[in-house]
């Protein structure tokens, strides 16, 4: 009870410091998020499990550290015998005495507050420039140069020396503690760092840990362990709890800011800062207690490196089989994961801080020693340290072996987005074999593909059974449909593919039916705000006036879509397609917009193109054009139809007044998809990588403006014998023009639609 009420005493004046701290960041944290969005210092959502579906902020870091400078500057304005310090950097700075500065703890607090800075601003450039890992590690070699300059972590090897009952000279004390102090700072930064992979964690976790060094610095003053450093340990650890907490409310799932580099480097030096001070006194006892409430990062980051050397990669390269990583694939939540590692984070504090106060060491280092055996053959047999490959239909695929095979269905006359795939594999140094099925031996994808299916009309009751079973044979790792026609049986017998071990690069059944279903579609553009074409009702039309629109209400690739300038027209189509849409007529100029979305179904890349020609329902010539309002409203109706994958083609009008009216939706992959491409939208590549279960770099707004298609037709040559006549059998080579009859914008080379 004494100590209870002694601990409670040491917080006493230390508690609006926390509060301090905790307003400046709950305050500066939507003031950088506006800041971020503003000057697009953005995380643009191009990782594999980043639970975002569109651009978030990033800044989260700079209100971390902005909290934590203000509760250091306000300890240091109204510490009692402040002046009386101050003086003595004064005149310690004036004569040289080292030994009074670093045992000041003034400076000590300025050496930690300038490597904050430093560190952060390390992280920022990093979240704006994506610079290398090497100079990442120059500046926080550099953070922890300031940082010992502070004085802080000048005596880190009398932990050790303590021990063994020697005592170095002081400038090797000084020397070896300086090289313990940068290799501490390196590691927990990219402990940190590398836990910062979901919403709310990296934040959590380290205000939890933030809580165990208060508590144990806390129980330290209280009985009188190092006076002089006692102040400046809770202070920091305060001050960074606040800040981290007051950042926290705007993190958690969904975050709607991150704290990128900047925050995780941020949080890392200051456990570097804290090990470094609970080593002063040259007791073991308080840095392995520090340790252990750190351990949930420490443990991730070697299963990281013993996983990396395992599989024979550098300990640099980045993967996604962290603790997290490997728990949502195998089924839990991201909610789910952060809750897990925040009880897992407490606990670990609870025993390390109970431990660390009623244990000696002798007591202490066999149970500590217990415990991380027993955590070890734990991840053992749960496989996290050797993780089984991805399986298709899952999140990705794992392939060793750098081969992948493609089925395309209903391939029709796509031979340049086929072409596209196998340039994009051969940039990835990937073996890609290309399975093309169609019902029409003569189809020219059929032709240039590697290998080729006939199958029977897709209404034919055996059409999936059939793809499902080519698939299992011929080992296919995922199938892509084509048409509009194919969507809706795909989807429904997604299992099939999965049984199969093939993953359907399809949109969920619920948005593959708003999208066929016209109806559907107007009703679901209408509820989510968007402006789209009314429906008339059956007593409009009989008393509408022309002109109007008509489309067949489950219609594909625009056949029976007219403009109705006649009453009698509106008769005729409407007796010719009884279930027909009749709409009013929009008027402006028309867009077909490419999205891109990952497997999770977020939206990563729009590319508008402007048709300017259309023959058969199909752009023949179009034109990329950056308009903002059309890709924020296209990557926006994605986010809200939540299930997309993969390509996802909108139509929409621009009328002469500027509202975008939106009037197809169509989960696949459009004609005129080539243009995008050509463009930078490089949607075949992203797709493979995520296939791959890497992560794409993908610039949402890296693509060229302005660039013309011209499409045009040109024939394929192939001996009648050796056209695509048998089920799943490779074909020779077909005979195409000459190279010199080539022509010469051969990346425009996009044959006309079916």
């Amino acid at each position: 009870m004494e100590t209870h009420r002694a601990i409670l005493d040491v917080l006493a004046d230390r508690w609006w410091i926390a509060a301090l701290s905790f307003g400046v960041a709950l305050v500066a944290t939507p003031l950088m998020r506006l800041i971020a969005h503003k000057t697009r210092i953005v995380d643009r959502p191009d990782e594999l499990l980043k639970p975002h579906g569109r651009p978030v902020a990033y800044l989260g870091g700079v209100a971390i550290c902005l909290g934590l400078l203000s509760g250091l500057l306000a300890h240091l304005l109204t510490r009692p015998g402040g002046d009386l310090l101050w003086a003595r950097i004064a005149a310690d700075l004036g004569s040289g005495n080292v030994r009074g500065l670093i045992s000041n703890p003034f400076w000590n607090l300025l050496g930690i507050a300038a490597g904050a800075i430093v560190i952060t601003l390390v992280g920022l450039l990093d979240d704006i420039k994506n610079i290398s890992p090497r100079k990442k590690v120059y500046g926080q070699t550099l953070a922890a140069g300031l940082m010992l300059a502070g004085g802080v972590g000048t005596r880190m090897i009398t932990i050790v020396t303590s021990q063994i009952g020697i005592t170095l000279p002081l400038w090797l004390t000084i020397a070896v503690s300086a090289v313990m102090c940068v290799m501490l700072v390196i590691a927990t930064c990219n402990a940190t760092n590398l836990l910062d992979g979901l919403d709310g964690l990296c934040g959590g976790v380290t205000g939890i840990i933030a809580v165990g060094f208060v508590v144990l610095a806390a129980w330290l003053g209280a009985w009188g362990h190092s006076p002089i450093n006692s102040p400046l340990r809770l202070t920091l650890c305060v001050a960074m709890a606040g800040a981290v907490l007051g950042f926290l409310p705007h993190n958690v799932p969904p975050a709607s800011i991150f704290m990128g580099d900047a925050g995780s480097m941020l949080l890392g030096f200051f456990v570097a800062a804290m090990m470094a001070l609970f080593s002063e006194e040259g007791n073991p006892r308080w840095f392995i207690a520090a340790c252990g409430i750190f351990a949930l990062p420490i443990i991730d980051t070697g299963l990281a490196v013993v996983r990396r050397l395992l599989s024979g990669k550098s300990i640099f390269a980045g993967d996604r089989s962290h603790l997290y990583d490997q728990l949502i694939d195998r089924g839990m939540s991201v909610r789910q994961v952060v809750g897990l590692f925040y009880l897992l984070a407490a606990v670990a504090a609870t025993l390390a801080v109970s431990m660390g106060i009623f244990l000696r060491m002798r007591e202490a280092v066999p149970i500590y020693a217990v415990v991380i055996m027993l955590i070890s053959y734990v991840l053992y047999r749960m496989g996290m340290v050797r993780p089984q490959a991805r399986k298709a239909g899952l999140v990705g695929i794992e392939l060793e072996s750098k081969r992948m095979n493609l089925l395309f269905t209903s391939a029709g006359r796509r031979v340049s987005l086929l072409h596209e795939f196998q340039r994009a594999a051969h940039d990835l140094g990937l073996r890609l074999e290309i399975h093309a099925a169609d019902m029409d031996p003569m189809a020219p994808a059929l032709q240039i593909a590697d290998r080729q299916l006939l199958v029977p009309h897709i209404g034919h009751h055996e059409y999936t059974q059939r793809l499902s079973a080519y698939c299992r044979d011929h080992k296919i790792h995922a199938v892509i449909p084509l048409i509009d026609t194919d969507l809706s049986v795909m989807s429904a017998s997604r299992q099939l593919f999965e049984q199969a071990g093939t993953r359907a690069i399809i949109s969920s059944q619920e948005v593959v039916k708003v999208a066929c279903d016209k109806l559907l579609t107007c009703r679901f553009l209408q509820d989510n705000g968007f402006l789209t074409p009314r429906v008339l009702t059956a007593d409009e039309v009989a008393a509408a006036c022309p002109p109007l629109f008509i489309k067949p209400r489950f219609g594909s690739a625009s056949l029976g879509a007219h403009k109705i300038l006649t009453n009698e027209d509106l008769a005729y189509y409407r007796h010719k397609n009884p279930d027909s849409v009749v709409q009013e007529l929009i008027e402006g100029q028309e867009y077909t917009v490419d999205v891109f979305t990952d497997l999770s179904g977020r939206s990563l890349c729009a590319v508008p193109r402007q048709r300017l020609e259309v023959r058969g329902g199909e752009v023949t010539k179009s034109k990329t054009v950056r308009h903002e309002e059309i890709i924020r409203q296209s990557r926006r109706l994605v986010d809200c139809l939540a299930g997309c994958v993969g390509m996802i083609t909108i139509q929409c009008f621009l009328t002469p007044d500027n509202r975008v009216v939106f009037i197809e939706i169509n989960p696949r992959f459009g004609g005129g998809v080539p243009l995008s491409i050509v463009a930078g939208a490089d949607s075949p590549r992203w797709l493979l990588e995520l296939l791959l279960g890497r992560t794409p770099t993908i610039h949402s707004d890296a693509w060229q403006d302005n660039l013309v298609m011209l499409r045009y037709m040109k024939g394929l040559f192939v001996p009648q014998d050796q056209l695509a006549a048998t089920r799943g059998g490779s074909l020779p080579e077909p005979l195409d023009v000459k190279p010199s009859q080539q022509p010469a914008a051969e990346s425009l080379d996009i044959p006309l639609p079916e």
